[in-house]
């Protein structure tokens, strides 16, 4: 389910155009909020900052589900992994938009809170819930080390 928050009516600084895609599942999520937004509010226009937002992931695991706080390419990368799909960094960085430094940043994020692997260039999501003191049930922040990053890269 997704749930845009409106931040402001206000104009914004500039931010880089967002090269992100979108699964399947979020872009018909935003597909739908902007006609619903259109007929709310007419002479209005949406413009998406893909790389500001979070998102709440249920991740299910054999025993239990977590619900992970994440940044929008964080959940792009989890997503196209779900189901035990293994891709190669090439297929990956095609499927979510993202490449270069962009890429490595997200990957080592999720790499580190250990929630995808990735051996020999090939990328997937673990199958067995990160041990315990890596995931702080019932929610775990895995964006706080992509935030702290960028935090550092803008001061």
């Amino acid at each position: 389910i997704a749930n845009p928050t409106l931040l402001t009516r206000g104009p914004w600084p500039a931010y880089p155009e967002c090269t992100l895609v979108l699964p399947p599942l979020l872009a018909r999520a935003k597909v739908e909020f902007e006609q619903w937004y259109a007929s709310h509010h007419q002479g209005r226009k949406l413009h998406w900052h893909c790389d500001l937002g979070s998102c709440a992931v249920q991740a299910k695991y054999a025993t239990d589900t977590l619900v992970l706080d994440v940044v929008p390419a964080q959940a792009c990368f989890l997503l196209v992994l779900d189901d035990g799909v293994c891709l190669s960094r090439e297929a990956l960085s095609t499927k979510v938009g993202l490449d270069g430094a962009s890429f490595d940043t997200v990957a080592a994020s999720l790499i580190e809170a250990r929630l995808i692997v990735c051996e020999d260039d090939v990328y997937e999501a673990t199958r067995k819930r990160p041990v315990n003191g890596t995931v702080a049930p019932p929610r775990h922040d895995a964006a706080a080390p992509l935030r702290a990053r960028v935090a550092d890269a803008v001061r």
